[in-house]
């Protein structure tokens, strides 16, 4: 399953969410969870990584979206 990184609104929280799992965070540690998830990427091989890469996509989005609108 794949999973989705969504920014709240008002650009103060992410919400991270793949299948029953989900996670929210304040928008000001989105590096922080890319610098995570990537290392994660990194530390596992082929299909393994291959999971984190819709953190890492939706991470990097969220972190562009915040930052051009002003925020984290």
């Amino acid at each position: 399953m794949s999973g989705k990184v969504m920014v709240s609104k008002d650009l103060k929280t992410v919400k991270m969410v793949n299948g029953a799992w989900s996670q929210t965070f304040p928008a000001s540690n989105i590096e922080s969870q890319l610098a995570f998830y990537r290392g994660l990427a990194e530390r596992r091989a082929g299909a393994s990584a291959a999971c984190y890469q819709y953190a890492i996509d939706g991470l990097e989005r969220a972190l562009e979206r915040v930052k051009g609108e002003g925020g984290a």
